[in-house]
């Protein structure tokens, strides 16, 4: 993806984090989840995305010794899971070893983190949405507070 959709999702995955956090506080329920500086931060995020095109060259020139496929993330949450089980399917298939187990259960990792930041999103949009309809209808409403595993 390009780096301006990085420092979006970066920023939004921020945002969701601190709003996740208030919900647990003020309800006592659910888990505190990481609030990163490089979420935050346009600089830190864009040198982290600087950081990331270097070693991607690298990463790159490993396909010459190592079979692997890049995986686009920018597609949609779906289409990304997608294609993120063919390729352990694909993989798991060759039985290439311990560097592709612990590459895929690396970019499995970032694919979870990815997915439970966009549920936590839609989780809180879907509550406030009812409780801004509750409330326009007159009654008291209270957000649910709402977790994910």
């Amino acid at each position: 993806m390009d780096e301006n959709e990085s420092v979006r999702r970066q920023l939004r995955r921020g945002t969701a984090a601190v709003e996740h956090n208030q919900r647990v506080r003020i309800s006592g329920e659910g888990k505190l989840v990481e609030e990163r500086a490089t979420d935050f931060d346009e600089a830190l995020i864009r040198k982290r995305y600087s950081i990331f095109k270097q070693h991607y060259h690298a990463m790159l020139g490993l396909k010459e010794r190592f079979q692997f496929h890049l995986i686009d993330a920018s597609n949609s949450l779906e289409a990304v899971r997608n294609t993120i089980m063919r390729e352990f399917e694909y993989q798991s298939s060759l039985e290439l070893g311990t560097f592709f187990f612990f590459f895929f259960n690396f970019v499995y990792v970032l694919f979870v983190s990815y997915v439970q930041t966009k549920i936590r999103t839609i989780s809180f949009s879907t509550s406030l949405s009812q409780a801004r309809s509750e409330h326009t209808r007159g009654r008291t409403s209270s957000v649910v507070s709402t977790t994910t595993r």
